[in-house]
C-alpha cells in the first residue's frame, strides 16, 4: 500500500520546487504554437528568442520566392501605409486621437532595409504586422520601453545588465536564450519612444541608449510582449501537479476516517 504521508511530502515538495523555480528565475524560454519565446519574470514581458526576427522572416521569403517585396508589403498593408507617431518633422499629416494631435508618416519600402535593418517607422511598422498575425498568439507586441536615460534601466537595460550581465562598452554577453542576437548594420535596435523627429535606441554592442533620427534605416527591431503569453507556463504545472497529489491524500485519507466509522456486521464481529 502506498504511504500517503510519503505522497503527501512529495505533493509538498514539489510545489516548495516551483515556488523556488519561480523566485529565482529571470529569463524562461518557452515555445508557444512552436514558436521559441523567452520571458522575463523581472520586467514582466516576452521576448521573440529571435532576436532579429524580421531579418529571418526576409531571408526565407528571399529563399522562397527570391526577394522579400511582399513581405515587405504585408507589413505596409497590415499598417494600413501609415505610422501614428509624435508629430514631427517626417509626417505627411497629422490627425487628432482622443484630442491629442498625433503625426502621419506614410510607409515605404526604403523603410525597410536587408537583413532586418530598419526605420524607427519600419520598427513600428514590423510591430504592427505581428500583431495583425498574432505571431505567437500574441497580438501586444511593441517596441521595448526606454526608460529617462538611465542606461541601465528600461526592458533593454534590464535585459542587458542584469538578466545576461552585460558591461557597458562590450557586447551583449553569448546565451542560450537567444539566437541572431547581433542586430543589423550600426549594432543597435529601436526602442519605443519617440520625441520630435528623432527616437531612442539601445546599442547591444555597448550597453548605450541615445536618440537617433528615426528615418535612419540602420537599426534592427526586437519585439517584446506584454506578460507570459505561454498558455502553460511551467511553474502553474508544478503547482496543478503538486495540488492533485494534496488533494489525492485528502480525499485518501478522508474515506478511510469514513470507513471507520461505519458499523460493522455481526457476521463480522
Amino acid at each position: 500500500m502506498i504511504n500517503s504521508k510519503r505522497i503527501a511530502i512529495t505533493g509538498l515538495l514539489l510545489v516548495g520546487l516551483a515556488i523556488t523555480n519561480s523566485s529565482q528565475a529571470s529569463l524562461i524560454a518557452e515555445t508557444v504554437q512552436g514558436i521559441s519565446v523567452v520571458y522575463d519574470d523581472v520586467t514582466n514581458v516576452t521576448w521573440t528568442a529571435d532576436a532579429n526576427l524580421l531579418g529571418a522572416m526576409e531571408a526565407n521569403a528571399i529563399a522562397q520566392y527570391g526577394n522579400d517585396n511582399g513581405l515587405i508589403q504585408a507589413i505596409i498593408n497590415a499598417n494600413n501605409g501609415v505610422v501614428y507617431d509624435v508629430l514631427g518633422m517626417y509626417d505627411t499629416g497629422e490627425v487628432f486621437i482622443n484630442n491629442n494631435a498625433v503625426g502621419v508618416y506614410n510607409l515605404h519600402s526604403y523603410d525597410f532595409f536587408p537583413g532586418g535593418a530598419v526605420s524607427w517607422y519600419g520598427a513600428e511598422a514590423f510591430i504592427g504586422y505581428l500583431n495583425s498575425i498574432n505571431y505567437a498568439n500574441s497580438s501586444a507586441w511593441a517596441l521595448p520601453l526606454w526608460n529617462d536615460g538611465t542606461h541601465s534601466q528600461g526592458q533593454f537595460g534590464e535585459l542587458f545588465y542584469n538578466e545576461l550581465n552585460g558591461i557597458s562598452g562590450f557586447n551583449i554577453p553569448s546565451n542560450s536564450f537567444f539566437n541572431n542576437i547581433n542586430p543589423p548594420q550600426h549594432g543597435a535596435y529601436w526602442a519605443s519612444e519617440d520625441v520630435y523627429g528623432t527616437a531612442y535606441r539601445f546599442g547591444l554592442g555597448t550597453g548605450n541608449q541615445q536618440p537617433d533620427i528615426k528615418i535612419t534605416p540602420y537599426f534592427g527591431v526586437w519585439a517584446v510582449s506584454s506578460g507570459n503569453i505561454a498558455a502553460v507556463p511551467i511553474q502553474s504545472t508544478f503547482y496543478l501537479f503538486g495540488s492533485v497529489f494534496l488533494y489525492w491524500v485528502f480525499v485518501r485519507n478522508r474515506n478511510a476516517m469514513l470507513i471507520n466509522f461505519i458499523p460493522k456486521h455481526k457476521s463480522q464481529i
